[in-house]
């Protein structure tokens, strides 16, 4: 390969990775504004559901008020009545159809959301393991951080600090880590918090969001107001992934004696080895 192939392809793959990215914020995106307008749509039927129960409860009232009149023409009343009775039983049956039309869409949603991550996952890694390879042709060494963040301190293999990362924070490469006394062994070693798959979506949100977002000058009140935008809360949120990730709950690693034993985030660092990542951001003491 050419180096200026190599410069070529340098360039394409931050693009690709870029490129995969915004079509997945478009698609959630559009999934929010969907629920959105379900929401809206079922706050006015259920509006207008009660109107229409209330019109006819007054022409009901109208009609049996001019019944016990003897002089009274009911013909108007009963006219008005069978208007209003015709109006609750079509919102009615409007709001059957929502219904349906939302139990149909739910778990289609959902699917496509979940070959959504899964799709994105596997490119991102392919990405990754493409950029990797083509650094080592370069002679660059580890690259860039995270979204192509610029990294500071830590030799080639060793723990990096991406820019916008916290003082004590780094990128620390899972060969180094040492979970020999982990007790995590499978899905059935999680509780009833984060679920693997859960922590899946957070380390491929921290690589493809919040790591970008921090190098670029963000803070966690730029990635809340990018999940109010995508309508996400809880753990598939970025300000959570953000606060999980460079918390106080973060992954604790300790560097002395050589090497690096685990304090705290077990299930993190196994979640990670499962997907095949090659660095966790931790936050590291000792020296």
């Amino acid at each position: 390969m050419s180096d200026a192939f190599a410069d070529v392809e340098d360039l394409a793959l931050p693009a690709l990775g870029a490129d995969l990215r915004t079509y997945s914020q478009r698609c959630q995106r559009a999934r929010a504004e969907v629920e959105q307008q379900i929401a809206r749509v079922e706050v006015a039927l259920q509006t207008a559901l009660g109107s229409a129960r209330g019109g006819l409860a007054a022409e009901q009232v109208r009609f049996d008020q001019l019944r016990r009149s003897a002089e009274a023409d009911l013909n108007a009343a009963a006219y008005g009545l069978s208007r209003a009775q015709s109006r609750l039983e079509t919102i009615q049956k409007l709001t059957g159809e929502l219904l349906r039309a939302v139990a149909d869409y739910q778990p289609r949603a959902r699917r496509f959301d979940t070959v959504l991550d899964l799709i994105g996952r596997a490119a991102e890694r392919e990405l990754d393991r493409a950029g990797a390879a083509l650094a080592v042709y370069q002679g660059a060494g580890p690259g860039p951080g995270p979204g192509g963040a610029p990294v500071r301190g830590g030799g080639p293999g060793g723990p990096t600090q991406p820019a916008g990362f916290p003082a004590g924070h780094y990128l620390v490469p899972l060969a180094l880590i040492d979970a020999s006394d982990s007790a995590v062994t499978g899905p059935e070693s999680f509780g009833k918090g984060y679920s693997p798959y859960d922590l899946e979506w957070a380390h491929e949100a921290f690589r493809a969001v919040v790591a970008p977002t921090l190098a670029a000058g963000g803070t966690i009140e730029d990635l809340r107001r990018r999940d109010a935008a995508e309508g996400r809360s809880g753990a598939r949120s970025y300000a959570d992934t953000h606060a999980g990730f460079l918390g106080g709950d973060a992954i604790a690693l300790d560097a002395r004696g050589g090497s690096y034993t685990v304090l705290n985030g077990y299930h993190r660092i196994w979640v990670a080895q499962r997907m095949g990542l090659s660095v966790v951001p931790a936050r590291v003491s000792g020296p």
